[in-house]
């Protein structure tokens, strides 16, 4: 049997695996298609040891998000629902609509807790009543919250 040689995936590859991961193949597939397609990078001991120590780092820090996450949710579980004043025309349709933003303002208005854009998943909101959005802190750690869009001109 040849000797394999050890590579790193730079990017994510469908046969091979994720983006970090280590690998062993045959040294003709290495050297004549992943190496030069910036696929995949050779290893060396010194560069095994610093990528170590980056996973180690990275697990700490997930660590700490994932308990920064929790904090947040839990907080967020006090505050099921969202009042929002709008001005309303016919048929109480409001002017414009309620987009991210104006949750992302109204939770940091209420709780001090800056959200993102894409920790938000809301249809889309142009009339009075009550809606459900979704908030994803991270993968595994999600919360919802109900908007009650009011009209202000009543």
């Amino acid at each position: 049997m040849k000797n394999k040689t050890t590579l790193i995936l730079e990017k994510n590859y469908l046969n091979l695996g994720m983006k970090g991961e280590i690998i062993k193949v045959n040294p003709g597939y290495a050297f004549n298609y992943l190496i030069p397609n910036n696929i995949a990078k050779p290893v060396t001991k010194g560069f095994l040891k610093h990528y170590q120590m980056f996973i180690e780092l990275d697990s700490q820090q997930k660590g700490e998000k994932i308990i920064e996450a929790n904090k947040i949710n839990l907080y967020l579980k006090n505050f099921t629902k969202v009042q929002l004043y709008k001005k309303t025309g016919d048929h109480f349709h409001i002017f414009g609509s309620i987009n991210e933003k104006d949750v992302i303002d109204h939770v940091y208005y209420m709780t001090g807790i800056q959200l993102t854009k894409k920790q938000i998943s809301m249809p889309n909101i142009n009339k009075i009543g009550v809606f459900d959005i979704n908030i994803n802190l991270m993968e595994d750690i999600s919360n919802y919250m109900r908007i009650h869009i009011n009209p202000i001109n009543l």
